[in-house]
């Protein structure tokens, strides 16, 4: 005996839409609102590999920045304890 396939919830959102909207909201409503399917697939696929290749680009931008300002406060730090230590 096998069993169907349930029928569509509308209510139901998946954890692959919630994804989808997070990375592009735009792309989830054309797709999911409006029923467009894009018909260049490949251009799609190139435009979600350069996407993630700017994220990965911008995280480490990001790291950078944190790494500067770590070291800015350490020099700062450095510099207040140079002059306590010669006023002293």
């Amino acid at each position: 005996m096998t069993s169907k396939p349930a029928p569509p919830n509308p209510t139901l959102i998946k954890a692959s839409e919630l994804g989808e909207f997070e990375f592009c909201r735009r792309a989830w409503w054309y797709r999911h609102i409006k029923k467009f399917e894009p018909a260049r697939r490949e251009r799609l696929a190139d435009g979600q590999a350069r996407h993630a290749e700017h994220h990965g680009q911008v995280q480490t931008a990001i790291r950078w920045q944190w790494l500067g300002l770590a070291l800015v406060a350490v020099g700062l730090l450095m510099l207040l304890g140079a002059m306590a230590l010669g006023a002293g």
